[in-house]
């Protein structure tokens, strides 16, 4: 694998695997507000990468900011009550990001999360001192897979795209780096193999980017 300057990670899924809490959240956010009956988890995990209300607008059809409200108040509510022991790290993580931190490497995250949702993971697992720029929802008005987020991180870490490696576990993470003019890795343990064909580099442990040719 190449060596790169900067190096981006998706957040759910590529550096922690949240796919059990999401899919807990939703099952309970559904038992509360009278959900769709007859989602998968499958159905569930195809939207993860998104943000959050297009999510919910995907379940409810288009809520108004009021309901909108309530709904989010609550999944927070009930994740923030299990996601200590709903989480893991995806493979490698650790090790990978704290030795590309000792090498001097620019780390920064893109994610559909917001800070409010994700700060607590990334402190938790005590990641969030490796990661000087979390660009969420907050910071732009377009998402994932439109490239705004991947620039907006690349502005804020002084980084040139063409020295920038882009990990991500969707589809929507890898055309988003692309079209930034990052190169772009995918992550092998995703339930959704889609955006595998499109990366440049491919992974089944993060410690991977470390091999260096």
């Amino acid at each position: 694998m190449k060596e790169y300057s900067a190096y981006l990670f998706d957040l759910d899924g590529t550096l922690i695997d949240t796919r059990r809490m999401i899919i807990a959240c939703f099952r309970d956010t559904f038992e509360k507000f009278g959900g769709p009956s007859g989602v998968t988890d499958d159905e569930i995990n195809g939207l993860i990468g998104i943000p959050y209300r297009d999510q919910i607008n995907h379940f409810f059809g288009t809520v108004g900011d009021r309901l909108y409200t309530q709904i989010r108040r609550e999944h927070m509510k009930h994740q923030l009550s299990v996601f200590k022991t709903a989480l893991s790290l995806c493979p490698g993580v650790r090790e990978t990001v704290g030795a590309l931190a000792a090498m001097g490497k620019k780390l920064g995250i893109v994610t559909s999360r917001t800070i409010e949702s994700g700060g607590p993971f990334l402190e938790y697992f005590g990641l969030t001192p490796f990661f000087p720029v979390i660009v969420t929802p907050d910071h732009t008005e377009k998402h994932k897979p439109d490239p705004a987020p991947v620039k907006e991180a690349l502005r804020q870490l002084k980084a040139e795209p063409r020295e920038t490696l882009f990990v991500g576990d969707a589809l929507f993470d890898i055309e988003a780096g692309r079209a930034a003019g990052t190169a772009t890795c995918f992550t092998l343990w995703s339930p959704v193999e889609a955006g595998a064909a499109a990366a440049d580099w491919t992974v089944s442990d993060m410690r991977r980017l470390l091999d260096f040719s």
